[in-house]
């Protein structure tokens, strides 16, 4: 080792999955709480939905 160390910089996040066992709670909490727009809420069968939200001027969609 020449004693230098990487540095990774993280400029952008494209898109987060998160698993939640309450989807129309989860909504609620990013929504009024954290201020983020909903992007997209598709029924996927089962009940389920694929919810997509990002902050109010990113141009990516992050998933729910």
């Amino acid at each position: 080792m020449t004693g230098t160390k990487a540095s990774t910089q993280i400029t952008q996040i494209r898109t987060v999955g998160v698993p939640v066992t309450d989807q129309d709670r989860a909504v609620e909490f990013y929504l009024g709480k954290l201020g983020l727009d909903k992007r997209l809420d598709a029924p996927m069968g089962g009940g389920k939905r694929w919810i997509e939200v990002a902050a109010g001027r990113s141009d990516v969609a992050g998933q729910l």
